[in-house]
C-alpha cells in the first residue's frame, strides 16, 4: 500500500485533494482494507447519480484506499481541477453528499492555501 498524500509536500495550485475517514469494524488492517474498498464501491456508487452526466475539466473525482502509520486505513483521492472552480465545488458538494448518507465518515479536503474563498487552504467535513 502506498503512503496516504498526506505525507507529501505537495503545493499544486490546480489539485484538490480530499481524504475520507471511515469508521471500519475489522480489526486486522487487511480486513480493514478489504473493508474500505466494499466502502470505496458503495460511495462511488452513490456520487454516480451526481457523475454520470457531469463533464470534468481536466480529472474525473476518484477514490483509492491508503494506509500509512499515521491515519491507518483510509480513502484519498485527488482531482486536477485547473482553473475551474466549478470542479472544485462539486466535489465539495459531493463530499458533503457522502457525510450526510454514510454516517460516521469524516471528510478533509485541501486545496492550494492561495485561492480567494479559503484562507487556510483545509476543510473538515463531518
Amino acid at each position: 500500500m502506498a503512503t496516504s498524500l498526506l505525507d507529501q509536500n505537495v503545493d499544486d495550485e490546480e489539485t484538490i485533494r480530499y481524504w475520507i475517514f471511515p469508521q471500519l469494524k475489522a480489526k486486522s488492517e487487511e480486513e480493514q482494507e478489504t473493508e474500505a474498498e466494499e466502502l470505496v464501491a458503495r460511495l462511488l456508487a452513490h456520487l454516480s447519480q451526481y457523475t454520470h452526466q457531469y463533464l470534468w475539466n481536466n480529472q474525473p473525482f476518484m477514490l483509492r484506499v491508503q494506509r500509512n502509520k499515521t491515519f491507518g486505513v483510509h480513502l484519498m483521492g485527488s482531482t486536477r481541477v485547473g482553473d475551474y472552480l466549478e470542479d472544485e465545488w462539486f466535489i465539495v458538494y459531493m463530499l458533503m453528499s457522502l457525510t450526510r448518507h454514510f454516517p460516521g465518515l469524516v471528510c478533509r479536503l485541501s486545496t492550494s492555501p492561495y485561492r480567494g474563498y479559503e484562507c487556510s487552504g483545509v476543510s473538515l467535513l463531518t
